[in-house]
C-alpha cells in the first residue's frame, strides 16, 4: 500500500501529523492519523491507492481471564490476553461505512503472561497478543458470515 506511487503524497497531505511525509508506512500502524470518517479523505485514498474499498481496524487488548493467586504481592498470577476488534469497511459510493462491527471480543489466548511476586514475564507477549488478535478476527468473520445468512429487514 505504502509503495503505491500516489500514496505518499496523499498521506502527507491528509495525515494529522508532521512526520507523515517521511514515513507513509506508519499508516498501517497508526491509521487514526487519517480520518476515514471524512468522505473527501477517503476519496483521496481511493484514488491514490487505486482501490474501491478501504478497511479500518482497531485492536484493543485486555485481560481475558486470570489464573493463580496473590496476597499482598506474594504469589503468582497468569493473565490471559484477549483482544477486541472494531472494523469499518468503506466503499467509494457510500457516505457511511458499508459494514461496521464494534468491539468484537475474541476468546482469551491459550496461554498467558506470568506474574510472580509483582514481576511480569513478557518474553512471550507478541505470540500471545497475535493469537488473541487472531481469535477476535475469527469472531468478527463468524459474525459477518452469520449476518449474511440472516434475511435483510424490510
Amino acid at each position: 500500500m505504502a509503495s503505491a506511487p500516489k500514496f505518499g503524497a496523499a498521506f502527507a497531505k491528509i495525515a494529522d501529523t508532521d512526520d507523515a511525509a517521511h514515513d507513509p508506512g506508519t499508516f498501517v500502524l497508526h491509521g487514526r492519523r487519517i480520518n476515514l470518517g471524512k468522505a473527501e479523505t477517503r476519496k483521496e485514498l481511493f484514488d491514490a491507492l487505486g482501490v474501491d474499498a478501504l478497511a479500518s481496524v482497531e485492536i484493543t487488548f485486555e485481560t481475558g481471564k486470570t489464573d493463580g493467586v496473590t496476597i499482598g504481592g506474594f504469589g503468582s498470577l497468569v493473565r490471559y490476553p484477549m483482544a477486541r476488534v472494531t472494523f469499518r469497511l468503506y466503499d467509494r459510493t457510500s457516505e457511511d461505512p458499508i459494514w461496521i462491527d464494534y468491539r468484537v471480543p475474541g476468546e482469551p489466548a491459550h496461554d498467558g503472561l506470568r506474574e510472580t511476586m509483582g514481576f511480569g514475564d513478557t518474553s512471550e507477549a507478541t505470540p500471545l497478543m497475535n493469537e488473541a488478535a487472531g481469535l477476535a478476527f475469527d469472531q468478527l468473520i463468524a459474525r459477518y458470515q452469520a449476518s449474511r445468512q440472516t434475511a435483510p429487514k424490510p
